[in-house]
Order: C-alpha cells, then sequence, then structure tokens
C-alpha cells in the first residue's frame, strides 16, 4: 500500500542548469532516472546532458556540452538531443535512448548497478521520480501489495 510520503531529493522548482547542492540545484525537464553505484543519473532533457546526482543529492553534469546533437567522443564533448530514458548495463556502460530512435553508448568505470532498492525476495522498493513539470526528483516510500511476476509474457524468477 503506497503511504503517500513524497520529499523532494534534489532541485528547487526553478528552470536551470545549476550544480551543486541538493538544495540549489536546478534542472531543466528531468526525464529519466536510473539508479547506479554512488548515485543516480538523470536525463536533463531541455539542456541536453546528463547529470549525476550523489548519494546526498550533490549534482554534476556527467555528460554533454548542452548542445543539441549525436556527436560522440569524450563525456564533456559528446552532444545528446532529446534523451528520453537511460539504461545501466552490467557491462559497466549507459546507454541513452532518444525520441529518434537513436540509442548511445558511454562507457562507465563504476561498478555494476545497485539494486540495494529493489529487493526482489521481500519485495521492498524504493523510488525516485524525475518530475519534469516541478524540475525536481522526488523520493517516494512504497509499500507493494501485490507483485506481478512477468516481463513481457514470460514468467520472471527471482535474480534474473
Amino acid at each position: 500500500m503506497f503511504d503517500g510520503t513524497v520529499t523532494t531529493f534534489s532541485g528547487t522548482g526553478v528552470i536551470g542548469q545549476t550544480n551543486g547542492d541538493p538544495s540549489t540545484a536546478t534542472y531543466a525537464d528531468p526525464r529519466a532516472i536510473v539508479k547506479a553505484e554512488g548515485g543516480y543519473f538523470v536525463v536533463d532533457r531541455r539542456t541536453e546532458i546528463i547529470r549525476f546526482l550523489d548519494e546526498s543529492g550533490n549534482v554534476s553534469t556527467y555528460a554533454g556540452t548542452g548542445d543539441a546533437g549525436t556527436l560522440d567522443g569524450l563525456a564533456h564533448e559528446a552532444t545528446f538531443e532529446n534523451v528520453q530514458t537511460l539504461v545501466v548495463h552490467g557491462s559497466n556502460k549507459l546507454t541513452t535512448f532518444s525520441d529518434q530512435g537513436v540509442a548511445r553508448t558511454i562507457s562507465q568505470y563504476f561498478e555494476v548497478v545497485s539494486d540495494e532498492n529493489i529487493t526482489f525476495g521481500s519485495y521492498d522498493i524504493g523510488l525516485v521520480v524525475s518530475d519534469g513539470v516541478n524540475d525536481v526528483n522526488q523520493d517516494f516510500t512504497l509499500e507493494v501489495a501485490e507483485v506481478i511476476n512477468t516481463w513481457d509474457g514470460t514468467t520472471w524468477s527471482d535474480g534474473v
């Protein structure tokens, strides 16, 4: 059962591209968020950059120049356009997906994605949501009443 607890993890609600402390950081249309070792990756779609939030909520620019495009290269030289979602692989890579059907991979040096917030055995789930309307990232506390064990029509078992 959802208990209704919502807290702001990072962001002021003001549109911008300010890095730093979670109480002063700003976003411009955060769209996707994924958990990785040491924090979270966030797509900041309007600024065309990938942001990183550490476990304390401090924000930094991880990849992208802020210009729209599909230029490959080092993280601080690459460009992104309309990224909609992110996926972290067990192979230490972050893949972005745009609404133009472009998938791009960023090489990583962090450990494999931590699953500490999703424990399938006890079904404890922590959820962080990117709120593109209010330009903040919010933490939700959930209690799962029922678990569906299928994924694309096939059986999904714990640990897979």
